[in-house]
């Protein structure tokens, strides 16, 4: 039994579900760089990198700042970042990488000097609040349009899909079953309920996988990473000669007000129901979980 009262056991126990919790978040990250890109490479290159950088940041999240906290590159930056900056504004893969290093960057100066504090009191509660709740609509609705529930409409926006298709059924079940499952607290919703539907599917379809597990290529991975460092190359500043400042700032702004809104709630409320938070709502070793947090979004860029 360790000082904060655990055990080995716990420790297993508590590693195995943050793993059956975050998994989901290869995937459907994955699947979302699709919206932006049609290069098969790049998307086996993004499912790599999420895995690298969500290693890395819980790595760092534990020893530099001793909290339980399992991090990933988040769902909703995804989504920004494909359907918003690149297939919206119209921005190249590389700017808006660039755009999260750099934003990262800033922030670890806000942690660390304590601008961030400053600033989160300047944002009023309200939209702390509904940027979280914005982001997780934004989620949503790009789940729904990808699974053709929703579709785009000229005159209204969005509508209602013709629903003619056993997949949109399937979709529309998941989620209910899911949300029913969540509401249950019954173990591993997400993933349960994901190969529920999955294997719905398979049958409905007749189209079953010819593999269900595959070892990664760490060769062909490694190099295809090589290779996108090479192309970024944001170690050598001449490379920034042709990087559109002015284009590229709203997006900085984007993941930087995010980046405090979301990763703080996210953190302070981990840390309440874990029971870190001392008497005065300090979280003990904060600071260094958002710089750690910070670190491996430069990773996952």
């Amino acid at each position: 039994t360790t000082r904060s009262s655990s055990s080995i056991i716990t420790e297993i126990q508590a590693g195995v579900t943050t793993f059956l919790s975050m998994g989901y978040i290869l995937i459907l990250n994955s699947q979302f760089r699709q919206i932006a890109t049609t290069e098969s490479a790049e998307i086996s290159l993004a499912f790599a990198n999420i895995a690298i950088a969500a290693s890395i940041g819980s790595l760092l999240v534990g020893i530099a700042g001793n909290m339980p906290i399992g991090v990933a590159p988040g769902v909703g930056l995804m989504v920004f970042q494909s359907y918003n900056l690149e297939a919206g504004v119209g921005l190249s893969h590389q700017e808006a990488c660039t755009a999260s290093v750099f934003s990262s960057l800033i922030l670890i100066f806000l942690w660390i000097t304590g601008g961030s504090k400053i600033l989160m009191r300047l944002i009023p509660k309200s939209v702390q609040v509904g940027a979280i709740i914005g982001v997780g609509l934004q989620i949503a609705l790009a789940g729904l349009i990808t699974a053709s529930i929703i579709v785009p409409n000229e005159h209204t926006v969005v509508s209602l899909g013709l629903m003619d298709k056993t997949d949109e059924w399937l979709a529309l079940i998941g989620i209910l079953l899911i949300g029913s499952m969540i509401y249950h607290q019954i173990f591993g919703s997400l993933l349960l309920g994901a190969l529920i539907i999955a294997n719905l599917s398979w049958y409905a379809n007749q189209n079953y996988p010819t593999k269900y597990v595959e070892l990664p290529d760490l060769f062909r991975i490694q190099s295809d990473i090589v290779e996108h460092i090479n192309v970024v190359n944001l170690l050598n500043p001449s490379s920034w000669t042709g990087y559109n400042w002015i284009k590229c700032s709203p997006a900085m702004v984007g993941f930087i007000f995010v980046g405090l809104v979301d990763v703080s709630g996210v953190v302070k409320g981990m840390a309440a129901v874990a029971g870190l938070m001392e008497a005065d709502h300090s979280i003990p070793g904060s600071t260094r979980s958002f710089v750690a947090i910070s670190l491996g979004s430069i990773v996952s860029a």
